[in-house]
């Protein structure tokens, strides 16, 4: 990869086999490196196709966290582990990357008798708000969004007027 194209191979660790796949395939399939097509979409550096309004809702954390660990809830409760075993029995085992989801990866580990299924839970629930963090932390870092704390909260005839006239 490194011959091929170096700035992305710094960029990438060497073990991460997914995006160093990624990297390799672009060029494979583009003739462009993953460097220059990353650098060709770059909404910092390259002005929009269209006119774009991007909207963001941020609750409170505590807020957002009761709601993750309710939806958690309800996956479970809607056959979350019965959806699991049945990829399972056809064959999607945990090895895929399919698999390697939030709450199938968990599931696949209490299938497998790590953990057992409070324990479960619980890690589903703690890994879906570490992902909803570093969602948040990743779109505060684009200056393009326009943040509202909350969908209930929003004024609906504003926002349509907003993202309607600018």
């Amino acid at each position: 990869m490194r011959a091929i194209d170096p700035e992305s191979a710094a960029r990438i660790d060497p073990n991460d086999l997914i995006r160093a796949t990624r990297a390799l395939e672009v060029h494979h399939l583009t003739g462009e490196t993953m460097t220059e097509h990353q650098r060709r979409h770059d909404h910092r550096t390259v002005p929009p196709r269209y006119p774009t309004r991007i909207v963001g809702l941020a609750p409170e954390r505590a807020a957002l966290y009761g709601r993750i660990d309710a939806r958690v809830d309800q996956m479970m409760e809607a056959g979350l582990e019965a959806e699991v075993r049945g990829l399972r029995a056809a064959g999607y085992g945990p090895d895929l990357r399919s698999q390697a989801a939030i709450g199938y990866a968990e599931i696949h580990r209490y299938l497998d008798g790590q953990v057992d299924l409070p324990e479960t839970i619980r890690l589903i629930k703690r890994n879906s708000r570490r992902y909803a963090r570093r969602q948040l932390a990743w779109y505060r870092s684009d200056p393009r969004v326009t943040w509202h704390p909350d969908a209930a909260t929003v004024d609906l005839a504003a926002l349509w007027r907003y993202l309607r006239d600018g």
